[in-house]
């Protein structure tokens, strides 16, 4: 299954998503690995990482990392 991204962004199912499967999982979630293919999330990181951040720090400045950070 795909998702047009274009469609979606912005009205808050990936949050909704990100947030149930945390309600889920509980204290059996010890990690999370986000995949960037494109978009924001691989931009902010390099942007990040181009400023002089860390990779762990720069992970936090894009969606999945200041998502997972905010729980």
């Amino acid at each position: 299954m795909a998702f047009d991204v274009g469609e979606l962004k912005g009205k808050g199912i990936g949050k909704a998503m990100f947030n149930d499967a945390l309600n889920y999982f509980g204290d059996k979630l010890k990690g999370i690995n986000g995949v960037w293919v494109e978009g924001d999330n691989p931009n902010a990181f390099k942007k990040a990482v181009g400023a002089g951040m860390s990779e762990a720090e720069a992970a936090f400045q894009t969606w999945t990392g200041a998502t997972a950070k905010s729980k």
